[in-house]
């Protein structure tokens, strides 16, 4: 029998999970620090490189953070905090050329695009269903092998989220419909992008 290699993941997400504890929970954060012997100014440092870690402390640390109240707020954050760090604020003078409609395709496309490297085997792609435009991610690292009540994939929606504001675009949100660690039934994880202003959900176009 072949061993399957271990997973990995960039440590742009162990580091921002940590950060966004801090923030809503210093004294875990120290213990998930001192516990798994983590430092973020290594993690720091790591994630400039680029320099890929195993998936496990990731999945360690979040097993931590689901007995928190604030596990929702913190994943988000986390994943917005990633989006900035791999991909950074949007140019000024770009946005000024753009109609709404283009920034929300760009921006959707762009995230689904970079988030890549934060699913570790997971994959990431977006689908027409009708008038929806949907985000399905398989094997997402956040919810494979859990099982849970709410949907686990806070990352990647704050992750996406955030690209749309960095493209400026307002009543735009990415929602998680369908969790595999609450839907064991189904393939993958999927989320809807849905556009406030039109009351429709946004073709990918």
């Amino acid at each position: 029998m072949v061993r399957r290699p271990p997973s990995r993941i960039h440590p742009v997400v162990l580091l921002t999970l940590l950060e966004a504890t801090g923030r809503y929970d210093p004294k875990l954060r120290s213990w998930l620090e001192e516990e798994f012997e983590l430092s973020l100014a290594q993690l720091e440092e790591l994630a400039r490189l680029g320099d890929y870690l195993s998936l496990t402390p990731v999945e360690r640390v979040q097993t931590h953070l689901l007995q928190s109240k604030r596990y929702s707020e913190i994943v988000r954050l986390a994943g917005a905090n990633a989006y900035l760090w791999l991909v950074g604020e949007v140019g000024g003078a770009l946005l000024a050329t753009l109609p709404r409609r283009a920034r929300i395709s760009r921006a959707i496309r762009e995230a689904a695009r970079s988030i890549r490297p934060c699913l570790a085997d997971g994959h990431a792609g977006l689908f027409r269903w009708g008038n929806f435009v949907k985000l399905e991610v398989s094997s997402s690292p956040f919810a494979r092998g859990r099982t849970s009540l709410f949907p686990l994939c806070g990352f990647i929606e704050g992750f996406m989220n955030q690209a749309l504001l960095s493209y400026r675009v307002e009543g735009v949100v990415v929602e998680e419909v369908v969790c595999i660690a609450s839907h064991p039934d189904q393939p993958v994880c999927e989320f809807v992008v849905t556009d406030s202003h039109s009351g429709k959900t946004k073709k990918g176009e």
